[in-house]
């Protein structure tokens, strides 16, 4: 795959400031404005993702979604695509994101208000991969068919964020981290 390397990322004023407090030497700063060549790679074999955003009151709200491998993959030019079932009565950032919409309804989202943030990682190999951006589209569908049962149908969320910026890490790039 052929991509144009654009410019790394300046660093926060806020992030200068500790780095001047703190005497860390100059160096460029390693994230992004795009989903990074090491995030289309990682995505489809990580495990979980951990996506972050907040309420019309503006507290943080993280959902933490996975189980098999590409519960995220990328859908091409820095979007990226995330299939999941979910609890959409008991799910805070899923109702964050898509703005309590009816189920087997798609529409755009509000994306001006649906800033995420979101970290996937592989734990068995320490790969991660920090990402920003916002919500473009999203839908939820209630699986199953038949209205005898008792017992709640699940749902399916599909959901699709535009990915401002990304860094991606993998364990020998932080040798004597975490």
């Amino acid at each position: 795959m052929a991509y144009i390397q654009s410019d790394h990322l300046g660093w926060h004023e806020g992030e200068q400031a500790m780095h001047e407090k703190l005497h860390v030497p100059t160096h460029e700063n390693p994230t992004v404005p795009f989903l990074s060549p090491f995030g289309v790679r990682f995505l489809p074999s990580a495990p979980l993702i951990a996506i972050g955003a907040l309420d019309s009151n503006g507290r943080p709200w993280t959902n933490l979604i996975g189980g098999e491998p590409g519960i995220a993959r990328p859908l091409g030019s820095s979007n990226i695509g995330i299939r999941t079932l979910v609890d959409p009565e008991f799910d805070p950032v899923i109702n964050i994101l898509l703005n309590h919409q009816d189920q087997n309804e798609t529409r755009p989202v509000s994306a001006n208000k649906n800033i995420i943030s979101a970290l996937s990682i592989d734990l068995a190999t320490r790969n991660r991969l920090k990402l920003a951006g916002r919500i473009e589209v999203g839908t939820l569908e209630q699986l199953g068919s038949g209205s005898d049962s008792a017992e709640p149908k699940p749902t399916e969320a599909q959901m699709v964020f535009r990915i401002d910026q990304s860094l991606g890490r993998e364990p020998a790039e932080c040798a004597g981290t975490s």
